[in-house]
């Protein structure tokens, strides 16, 4: 199962910023509360498929590097 072009947003921001409220409230604008945002952006990190997703961006990054 893919990610969805939140999901994707999700996790590039969060690789940018490694920061994943911020990375959240980017990805899902209307979201304005940082409590909020910190519930949902460590419910989408304990997900596999967000895993593996940050996992291959790293790989991208470090080959690039």
């Amino acid at each position: 199962k893919g990610l969805s072009p939140k999901q994707e947003a999700f996790c590039m921001a969060y690789a940018k910023s490694g920061n994943a409220t911020t990375a959240y409230k980017q990805a899902y604008p209307r979201i304005k509360n940082d409590k909020t945002a910190q519930a949902c952006s460590s419910r989408l990190l304990a997900s596999a498929v967000i895993q593996e997703r940050l996992k291959a961006i790293r790989e991208e990054i470090a080959i690039q590097a």
